[in-house]
């Protein structure tokens, strides 16, 4: 698994959000609603599910309270079983309370919505039967609804459904189908504007596609040759993201679900909890919660297969299993087949301090890991843990792996320097740009001789063991090379007046 640099999304949602009542039964009737839940997702609206929303022990008129109190929608999955639930005429009658609110019926029975009170009566509802081959206009419809829109004329209902969103898969058990590989718009020529408003914060490297992510999580998709990827809908605010061994990229939401990139779509799985890392193990690829549950991907339901007590804020594979860094410090190596206790060792880390984050390592089948101050090597296989003398006194905000090279690791410090240590972990040297400036961010360059490093003021930097050169500026933000490597460097440029650019170096 291709896994990305760790950076927190952006904790804000502009998304509207919609409330679903609906009945669990018959169970067909909570797939329906799940379905419709991954459309209105896609067409980005913001969805609260009951079963999605609600922990184990919560409190559940309260927990209804705060979701309805929060959203501006409530769509109302009438069914007879729906009218006869205990809850279902105080959500219709906290959202009549709310003169602020959008009310819509979906009508999947001929049902009577006299009994539960004033607030449903005289409202437009829509009729979606479960025998009804329409679905995309059907969705159409409550899409209008919701955003109080006239839908037009009805020969076009079809064609808008789909347009707005792509029909929702739920996860399956065993291995996804392929999909469809989406044709790349065409090569842009020189300096080509990005399809987004917000400032690029970081990429994911992927074989096929790298991601640029904004501040407002919008993703945008470039291939090696520069090519640009079709306009993805935005995601809620997310946590981590990383590339699968199938090659499909993967996001973890601070909602209890991650997200999977189908072809032109999200796929929408929902966990346990908020997933915060993703690592692939000899089972396949894995999800760490906000719950320290280790999750197979592919499982439904996402039964974890090993719980810890944090956590679970990073994963780094090796060939006998998983390397496991819990969020209050619990570190450890988990080894297949997962069986007993004896499954997960913990590593005594007295000499390194609190681990706080992974990165890769020059030596095959080891793990990187640090502290705030300090670095280490991990051999997972024995458990023996290497950890660099020199502490570093700024602090230590990330360790990037810069590939077979003499100082294989790049140490971005929270003060804005930038240190490199050999692979042995004997001492660090710091890299002195020609003024001084924040570093920003560094990448491995296609060559093992040199990298790149960014500054706050938008300057991009090659260094080598003999000099440091400047390659680029007007606001860069990001640089990154793509898999496999097409020759030339993808930097990113971000103003306020501008927005986002893409161009392609051939550095010397």
């Amino acid at each position: 698994m291709t896994m990305s640099n760790s950076w927190k999304g952006a904790q804000s949602d502009t998304r509207r959000r919609v409330f679903i009542s609906y009945s669990h039964d018959p169970p067909e009737n909570a797939e329906f609603v799940r379905d419709l839940a991954g459309r209105l997702r896609l067409a980005d609206f913001d969805v609260w599910l009951d079963e999605e929303r609600i922990p184990g022990a919560a409190h559940i008129e309260d927990e209804l309270r705060k979701a309805i109190r929060e959203s501006e929608i409530g769509l109302f999955i009438a069914t007879s079983r729906w009218v006869e639930r205990e809850w279902t005429r105080f959500e219709v009658k906290l959202f009549g309370m709310r003169e602020d609110s959008r009310r819509l019926v979906v009508l999947r029975e001929e049902v009577d919505l006299g009994d539960l009170g004033p607030h449903l009566i005289g409202l437009k509802n829509v009729r979606w039967p479960p025998d009804d081959e329409g679905r995309d206009a059907r969705f159409w419809e409550i899409y209008c609804g919701i955003n109080n829109l006239p839908p037009g004329p009805r020969e076009f209902w079809e064609r808008e459904g789909r347009r707005v969103a792509s029909r929702h898969a739920s996860a399956a058990p065993g291995a996804p189908e392929p999909a469809a590989e989406p044709e790349p718009l065409p090569a842009p020529r020189g300096r080509v504007t990005l399809p987004c408003s917000g400032r690029p914060v970081a990429s994911v490297v992927g074989e096929r596609w790298a991601f640029v992510v904004t501040d407002q999580e919008e993703w945008v998709g470039v291939a090696p040759d520069g090519r640009l990827h079709p306009v993805l809908p935005r995601l809620s605010a997310h946590s981590t993201a990383a590339f699968g061994t199938g090659q499909e990229l993967l996001v973890g939401l601070y909602e209890p679900m991650l997200a999977r990139l189908r072809g032109e779509r999200w796929e929408y799985l929902p966990q346990e909890a908020p997933v915060l890392s993703f690592g692939s193990g000899p089972g396949g690829d894995v999800a760490g919660t906000a719950a320290g549950g280790l999750v197979l991907i592919e499982d439904s339901p996402p039964v974890p297969f090993m719980r810890i007590r944090d956590p679970v804020a990073a994963l780094a594979p090796f060939d006998g299993g998983l390397v496991v860094l819990g969020s209050r410090g619990r570190f450890g190596r988990v080894l297949w087949p997962v069986e007993g206790k004896d499954a997960l060792a913990w590593v005594n880390t007295d000499e390194l301090g609190r681990p706080v984050g992974l990165f890769g390592a020059v030596e095959y089948n080891h793990v990187g890991v640090h502290s705030a101050t300090r670095l280490g090597i991990l051999d997972p296989m024995d458990g023996r843990l290497d950890v660099c003398e020199q502490a570093v006194a700024q602090g230590i905000r990330e360790v990037v792996f810069l590939g077979a090279r003499s100082r294989p690791y790049a140490v971005v410090t929270e003060a804005g320097g930038l240190l490199l240590a050999d692979a042995a972990l004997s001492g660090l040297r710091p890299v002195r740009l020609p003024r001084e400036a924040y570093i920003s961010g560094c990448c491995q360059a296609e060559s093992g001789s040199r990298f790149h490093a960014w500054t706050a003021d938008g300057e991009l930097y090659t260094v080598t063991d003999e000099a440091v050169e400047s390659t680029a500026g007007d606001g860069v933000v990001l640089a990154y090379y793509p898999r496999p490597s097409a020759g030339a460097l993808h930097v990113i440029r971000w103003r306020p007046e501008t927005g986002a650019t893409l161009e392609r170096l051939t550095p010397h």
